[in-house]
């Protein structure tokens, strides 16, 4: 029971943030410059980089479709984290918290 509270609980909690975070960026004020922000961040990291490789690799990923992809990724994973840190939350404090002198 308590597994399926906490994965309730994470697909709520992952859907405030997901809400949020769509609402965030598609601000003019937010979404713009954060992703102006990362394709800076990138271009420093790769300006001194001989490899053609990840000169390549960076191109895609800061192409619009490369960002897309790199958020999709990242919110995927961050929504997975949520379920389980949220099920294995409810589980500990299950078995933490759970009366001593149950009947069996």
């Amino acid at each position: 029971m308590a597994a399926r509270l906490g994965l309730l609980s994470g697909v709520v909690a992952f859907g405030v943030f997901l809400l949020v975070f769509l609402i965030a960026m598609s601000r003019p004020d937010f979404g713009p410059p954060l992703r102006e922000q990362l394709r800076v961040q990138i271009e420093q990291k790769i300006a001194n980089n001989p490899d053609p490789n990840v000169r390549k690799a960076a191109a895609v990923f800061t192409s619009p479709n490369g960002f897309a992809t790199v958020f999709t990724v990242a919110i995927a994973m961050l929504g997975i984290l949520y379920l389980l840190f949220s099920v294995l939350g409810a589980v500990a404090g299950a078995t933490v918290f759970a009366p001593k002198n149950r009947a069996p």
